[in-house]
């Protein structure tokens, strides 16, 4: 399972460099750092937002807390945060990853502040959706790795799509004319 999550995560991130390729006006001036022009700085802004983001969202308890707790789940700004998180495949993959972790490693349990000995990970619990509660008292529902998965299958298919359109419309990709 990890090797799928891992692969289609892969995919989603050639996907997202596809669209940046297209946008991007030529190699120099992805690479380069030198003018104060965001098209630019594509290439490292691309880096330094997957950095980030793996960073700030690894940790499923810190997810769980935040997106997933009964407020983070009606509160309408979390909801939009959540949803414009999603567009960048590294949370939902983050979050995919979490799910696993949760279930098939040996991992501190904040409920009962011990270490909990993983158990197999099966493809039923790839679809489950995984509830807990953390030392405070609040309760979580996490979505199932599926629906992670779900999510950077729709990222694939909206950044082709996008990657097609300003391909078709963006004339500065067309090739120097001789």
């Amino acid at each position: 399972m990890a090797f799928l999550v891992f692969f289609v995560f892969s995919i989603s991130m050639i996907c997202l460099g596809f669209l940046v390729s297209t946008l991007v006006q030529t190699q120099n001036s992805a690479n380069s750092v030198r003018h104060y022009d965001t098209k630019n700085i594509a290439a490292y802004t691309l880096v330094l937002i997957t950095i980030i983001f793996e960073l700030m969202f690894s940790s499923p308890d810190v997810n769980n807390r935040f997106f997933f707790s009964e407020t983070g789940r009606t509160d309408p700004g979390i909801r939009l945060a959540t949803t414009i998180f999603n567009i960048f495949p590294t949370f939902p993959v983050s979050i995919c990853f979490g799910a696993l972790i949760k279930k098939g490693s040996t991992h501190m349990d904040k409920e009962t502040f011990q270490w909990v000995k993983g158990k197999p990970v099966t493809w039923d619990d790839f679809h489950q959706d995984i509830k807990g509660r953390l030392a405070d008292g609040v309760h979580y529902v996490m979505p199932s790795p599926w629906k992670s998965m779900q999510i950077l299958f729709i990222d694939m298919f909206i950044f082709l799509v996008l990657t097609w359109y300003f391909d078709h419309t963006l004339s500065h990709n067309r090739g120097v004319a001789e």
